[in-house]
């Protein structure tokens, strides 16, 4: 596992322990509700506070979120939903999160509310107190009303019918090929996407494993078909370098592909990094790369982005949304960013 996943692995159990003592106390069927404590933030390097362009990226807006729930955080895949009103995340410790973003009159971020968190089942392994290997959910696309969610350690992709009021979701596993097993448990399927219509593929899931079989060379990736069909998949290659490690990805209407990145050295710290692939470079057999089109590092607001989200806001404009994965550490923070990506 990746350092950011071990740092406070002491926390992950004490959290589910929490959520699970606090749910008891509610009916097993219903969500918890949880208190959103939002600090809205408008600079993303605070010593150049009124910067806006990032490589490709305009900044909109961000915001630190906290909650005294302890089984708060975690976060690894998210989709923002309605243009931008609503937010579907799942955690790395097995829980569903839902919310309603509330925004000021030019977009910025104020606060979450009608935020709840519910147990989410991979359909392995137990559905109370399952050990974080059955659970470590990493992605998740939602499509109309069917949610995949990709879980890296047992590498399986699950899917559910949506149901953002009670959260209780029953996963069908998806029949995936036999080449998934060259995935490693502690760097298995992390980014899941939908290629989006339009695309040669279009309906087709990819997922792109964290790494793959070495620290520098390049992770694999999967073409699937978004009903288990064996013969519409293919397998593919994505370059990586500078010791970047695959976290999210996502489609552009275009078709080209988004790919969101993480580093951390001790000598560096935590860094960011966001690629832009060509769609019609996504096929079985290809060797991927792309373009870098934004890089952050300690200078700015972030912290250990994992999830990311792509969306058309009420203006027509692509917002890419960002959340990071706190592991329930004293020491790291949930950090919401979002930023525009002009048309071309």
């Amino acid at each position: 596992m990746t350092f950011f996943k071990t740092i406070c692995y002491g926390f992950i159990g004490f959290s589910m322990a929490a959520f699970s003592s606090s749910a008891a106390a509610q009916d097993a069927a219903k969500p918890l509700d949880v208190v959103i404590t939002t600090s809205p933030f408008s600079d993303f390097e605070p010593q150049f506070p009124k910067k806006r362009d990032f490589g490709s990226l305009r900044f909109k807006g961000g915001a630190s979120l906290a909650s005294q729930l302890r089984s708060f955080g975690g976060f690894s895949a998210m989709r923002i939903l309605d243009q931008g009103r609503r937010l579907l995340a799942v955690s790395d410790t097995g829980l569903w999160l839902v919310a309603d973003i509330i925004r000021a009159e030019d977009g910025a971020i104020l606060r979450l509310e009608n935020t709840r968190m519910a147990r989410l089942y991979s359909g392995k392994g137990p559905r109370k107190n399952a050990p974080k290997y059955f659970i470590d959910a990493e992605g998740l696309v939602v499509d109309g009303d069917d949610v995949y969610v990709a879980f890296e350690a047992i590498n399986v992709i699950s899917k559910y019918k949506l149901d953002l009021e009670s959260l209780q979701m029953e996963p069908k596993i998806l029949p995936l090929p036999k080449s998934i097993d060259r995935a490693s448990i502690n760097k298995g399927m992390e980014a899941l996407a939908q290629v989006p219509d339009g695309a040669p593929l279009a309906g087709h899931l990819i997922t792109i494993t964290e790494r793959g079989d070495g620290r520098v060379g390049p992770t694999f990736g999967w073409v699937l078909n978004p009903e288990g069909n064996l013969d519409q998949t293919g397998m593919f290659l994505l370059n990586r370098s500078d010791f970047f490690d695959v976290t999210e990805a996502g489609f552009l209407k275009d078709g080209d592909l988004l790919v969101l990145e993480r580093r951390f050295t001790i000598s560096d710290g935590i860094a960011m990094r966001l690629r832009r692939i060509q769609g019609d470079q996504l096929k079985a057999g290809a060797v991927l790369d792309g373009e870098i089109i934004m890089e952050a590092g300690l200078s700015h607001r972030i912290d250990n982005m994992e999830a990311m989200s792509i969306y058309e806001n009420e203006k027509g404009e692509t917002v890419v949304g960002f959340l990071s994965d706190d592991n329930h550490s004293l020491i790291q923070r949930t950090i919401f960013l979002e930023f525009i990506l002009p048309k071309k």
